[in-house]
């Protein structure tokens, strides 16, 4: 199954004294994931990416969308 995932490699920065790693790409191949198919929340990396491997799909970056 293909989702529009990408490959890209984060960019490192340094702004300030503090390190960022940026990865820009466009909007349409970004999934936010915070649930499974029963509406179990996905807690973690691992439970994301275990969730995506069984729905056939090869994970190459995750993100924390954090609030």
């Amino acid at each position: 199954m293909s989702i529009g995932w990408f490959n890209a490699t984060p960019q490192k920065k340094v702004i300030n004294g503090r390190t960022y790693h940026i990865l820009e790409t466009q909007a349409d191949p970004v999934k936010i994931v915070w649930n499974d198919k029963t509406g179990k929340q996905l807690r973690s990396f691992p439970e994301v990416s275990k969730f995506l491997l069984g729905e056939g799909v090869t994970v190459t970056t995750l993100m924390n969308g954090g609030l």
